[in-house]
């Protein structure tokens, strides 16, 4: 789904915040060969997990291109059942979710590592915002602007939380 979430990872990091790029993304483009759906999946939510274990300790807000979350919902629009696992480690694991509003159809664009289609990415994206909410997410939407200031609204939004 083409949001400009890169653009916007982009620019919090130029402002000095850590990132975790998309797994998922990185290891398409290693092009190895996982096997089956499933173990594509078991090894996404694992390398995420690595990453994320770098990062336990930070005492500044760090930014997830992805989250293991964001797993869930291929699982369950392609019914297939939703590793336990995942379903525990997704609980309160994360401060904050920003979900970027979805770019005007005519900049919607294929990319290689996800080549489906703009309804397809619609369903997914609709089942992702369900999936937070169902374990207990707030979620904070980000409008469609120039990444600078999503990066902006983002950085306002995060100075205002409270997380004593």
């Amino acid at each position: 789904l083409s949001v400009g979430k890169t653009e916007t990872i982009l620019e919090l990091e130029k402002l000095g915040y850590p990132i975790i790029y998309e797994t998922s993304q990185l290891l398409i483009e290693q092009l190895q060969d996982f096997g089956t759906r499933n173990e594509f999946q078991s090894r996404v939510v694992q390398e995420q997990l690595k990453k994320e274990a770098v990062f336990e300790d930070a005492k500044e807000a760090v930014f997830l291109d992805r989250s293991i979350i964001d797993e869930i919902p291929f699982y369950l629009l392609e019914g297939r059942k939703v590793p336990e696992m995942l379903l525990t480690k997704s609980k309160e694991r994360y401060d904050s979710i920003f979900i970027l509003e979805s770019l005007p159809p005519a900049w919607y664009k294929n990319e290689s590592h996800r080549p489906q289609s703009r309804e397809y990415s619609d369903m997914i994206e609709q089942k992702m915002i369900a999936t937070y909410f169902l374990l207990g997410y707030d979620t904070i939407l980000v409008p469609v602007m120039q990444p600078k200031d999503r990066a902006k609204f983002i950085i306002e939004k995060v100075n205002s939380f409270d997380y004593a």
